[in-house]
């Protein structure tokens, strides 16, 4: 670090999971103080029967919903909450109900809810199981995106990512969420308010995709 100078601030963001993070309840308030300016968690779904599919077992809701009100309301970190669609054990409703969960996160509870298509990259315990069962429709690599389903399930691609698709405009594209934006554009935070022109700009964007798929025959 030969550019560093004494007394400059360094800022920092974490990409982790809930169980770890819960872990070290006693370094939260030293990593703030340490520069963390926001954490990225990957919650994937709070069902429990889907989380298996990736290997993981049921967390702690209210346990996890209090560490996210810690950070953001007390100590004013932003939280980044990663979602996960289109696993095996999908339907129509658990995807729904996974929408309907971003909504209650985003905006009152975390500063950010990201979804992506579940992609089971080659080499990860979640690839050789499908490959195994003959549940993955693709090995061409350019398909191992976030916004294609290479993954079998009860539910057909098309449906997927339509459903998909309505995750990013029924969680960003909400009246709640614009005033929520808009108040943080005078946050004292300047992380805060970074994401929040990020959200005006992306926001645009989406009203525009609805406006064409609106008008599609």
């Amino acid at each position: 670090m030969k550019n560093w100078k004494p007394g400059e601030r360094f800022y920092w963001w974490y990409e982790t999971r809930e169980d770890v993070l819960l872990g070290y309840r006693d370094l939260w308030r030293r990593m703030k103080k340490n520069g963390l300016i926001m954490l990225f968690l990957g919650l994937e779904t709070p069902d429990p029967e889907i989380r298996r599919c990736y290997g993981k077992k049921g967390y702690d809701v209210e346990a996890v919903e209090r560490m996210i009100h810690t950070f953001e309301k007390e100590l004013d970190v932003l939280i980044s909450v990663y979602l996960l669609f289109g696993v095996p054990d999908d339907t129509e409703k658990s995807m729904e109900d996974q929408i309907k969960y971003a909504k209650y996160l985003y905006p009152d509870r975390c500063s950010l809810v990201i979804g992506s298509l579940a992609v089971p990259f080659p080499g990860t315990e979640m690839y050789k199981q499908l490959k195994r069962k003959n549940m993955i429709t693709s090995f061409d690599w350019k398909d191992y995106g976030f916004g294609k389903s290479v993954i079998k399930t009860s539910v057909p691609p098309e449906k997927i990512l339509k459903i998909f698709n309505g995750f990013w405009i029924g969680a960003f594209v909400r009246r709640k969420v614009f005033v929520k934006q808009f108040i943080n554009l005078f946050s004292r935070n300047r992380f805060r308010k970074g994401s929040a022109k990020s959200y005006i700009y992306t926001a645009i964007a989406m009203m525009k995709l609805r406006g064409m798929q609106d008008s599609t025959p």
